[in-house]
């Protein structure tokens, strides 16, 4: 239902030459630098406050009480990587109309949870490294509390609009009978 992710379908990264590979992986680093700020702008409420209003970015930051030469530095970023747009007119920036979706909807799955997970996942490397060493892998109570957190809301959404939906007829009707129904998974 959720689909899945095969190795053909992934774009490959070029490594026909050593210049090719360089800018593939330089490539593949500035998207990682960018999912990690919008995960940034995320947590201190750029995005929420951008939503009310177009804001420049000196009012952005009394918006949201963080200072002036870092907001403006990541309006920029995220106006260069199409994430906010920025009205010369007015001197203001807002969310571009293609993320506002993933802002308001409670961590869209599609959107701004990414921000969250990935950088978290980056900053577990010495203990990823040891898993590979070792085989035991990691415990969830060793992983930084936000991975749980943005796994959460990654997943509240699916489950909310499509776990009942998609349930096996049996199920669905010993729910509607009455019945109960435990969810033992691998979280806390």
């Amino acid at each position: 239902m959720f689909g899945c992710i095969k190795p053909s379908s992934l774009s490959p990264i070029d490594t026909r030459s050593e210049e090719a590979f360089g800018a593939a992986m330089m490539e593949a680093s500035v998207a990682a630098l960018h999912v990690n700020l919008i995960g940034i702008g995320d947590e201190l409420g750029y995005f929420s406050a951008l939503l009310d209003k177009p804001m420049s970015y000196d009012d952005l930051s009394n918006a949201v009480n963080c200072d002036r030469r870092y907001t403006k530095e990541w309006c920029i970023v995220m106006t260069a990587g199409k994430v906010l747009d920025y009205n010369e007119e007015d001197d203001t920036f807002s969310v571009t109309a293609t993320v506002q979706e993933s802002v308001r909807v409670s961590m869209n799955p599609s959107g701004l949870v990414w921000g969250t997970i990935l950088p978290v996942c980056i900053g577990d490397r010495r203990k990823l490294i040891e898993a590979f060493k070792t085989g035991r892998g990691i415990d969830w109570n060793d992983r930084d509390p936000q991975l749980y957190n943005s796994i959460c809301s990654f997943f509240k959404p699916l489950y909310e609009n499509h776990l009942v939906s998609s349930l096996p007829h049996e199920i669905s009707k010993c729910l509607e009978e009455g019945g109960s129904l435990a969810d033992v998974g691998c979280g806390k």
